[in-house]
This record gives structure tokens, sequence and C-alpha cells, in this order.
């Protein structure tokens, strides 16, 4: 599923606001460089990037599980980090 962009589990986001505020602040990178105006977030997976404008997401906040739709234009998906 992975070669499809249905769900991705080992990625960066960068998300822009106002949803990088909904995601949880404890995911926020410290390993990586942001672009301008968005935020890098690590442990969110992509549950369905692909067909239409919006990338479904998943995190939890350490004790429930959350979905959030992104418009794609306020998201990019990154590699996920050397060695995960």
């Amino acid at each position: 599923m992975r070669a499809a962009h249905v769900r991705i589990e080992k990625a960066i986001l960068y998300v822009k606001e106002p949803y990088s505020t909904i995601i949880p602040q404890s995911l926020i990178s410290k390993n990586v460089t942001s672009p301008k105006d968005y935020t890098a977030f690590e442990g969110a997976v992509v549950l369905f990037k692909g067909f239409g404008k919006t990338t479904i997401v998943s995190f939890s906040d350490g004790t429930t599980v959350s979905k959030l739709e992104i418009p794609n234009e306020d998201i990019i998906i990154g590699d996920s980090l050397p060695g995960h």
C-alpha cells in the first residue's frame, strides 16, 4: 500500500496553520527543519493520500487516536528519518 500512497506510517509531515495547531505539540520534530509557514511532525500516520483534494492523517495524544483531514495545499509529506 505504501507504493500507492494509501498508508504511510513513517513519514515526516509538514503542516500549515490552522491544521498544525490541531496536531499534538508533542509530535513536533526536533530533528528536521521545516519550510517557511510549516511545522514538521513525526509520529503521525498518513491514512490516505491520493485522489481528491485532501490527505487524511491520524495521530495519538497519548490517550486517544484522532483523525484529521488536511487540504493537500496545507501539507507536505516527506521521507522518514534515517534509521526509521
